[in-house]
């Protein structure tokens, strides 16, 4: 297996982000709504109340964003930004497996999608980092919309989708 990713491009390293969130969503879309409602605390629920719809729309607009990253870096080899936007891609995934472990751990039951981002996202990140040095473009450009957009884009996607996009829903 190792020889199968040793051989692929960075490039074709982007389609993993793609697939890992397949997954992840698939594990966690059905029941999160209810887990949240049910197990965490009033004073979050009252600042971001969750409805299926929510969920949703979070999850259509950053799906989105890393296909359209993985479809774009496969066109446009070698784009420093788009590089950057993968490794974000995979930041993002670790960020993702914080937001399910700290409510697990905090209420003591199993948040819908801790499994799934705890055994995929880890050897993810670890796996675009490890390509992108091999392939020598760990440069500083990249890992700095590496960390900007990594760190920005859930965040940014939940409160665009709570407060803007669906506010009152």
């Amino acid at each position: 297996m190792f020889n199968f990713i040793e051989r692929m491009s960075y490039e074709q390293m982007a389609w993993f982000t793609v697939i890992v969130y397949i997954l992840h969503f698939a594990e966690e879309g059905p029941r999160l709504v209810k887990w949240f409602n049910t197990y965490l605390p009033r004073k979050v629920r009252k600042f971001l109340p969750y409805s299926q719809l929510k969920l949703n729309m979070e999850n259509i607009i950053l799906f989105a964003h890393v296909l359209v990253i993985a479809i774009l870096i496969n066109i446009y080899h070698g784009n420093w930004i788009l590089q950057g936007l993968v490794l974000a891609s995979g930041i993002g995934h670790i960020q993702n497996t914080i937001f399910h472990a700290v409510p697990t751990l905090y209420t003591g039951v199993y948040s819908p999608g801790l499994v799934s981002s705890c055994m995929l996202n880890p050897p993810l990140l670890w796996i675009l980092f490890w390509k992108a040095d091999q392939t020598g473009i760990l440069t500083m450009p990249v890992v700095t919309v590496a960390l900007v957009a990594g760190l920005l884009a859930l965040p940014a996607a939940v409160l665009f989708t709570h407060k803007i996009l669906l506010r009152g829903k």
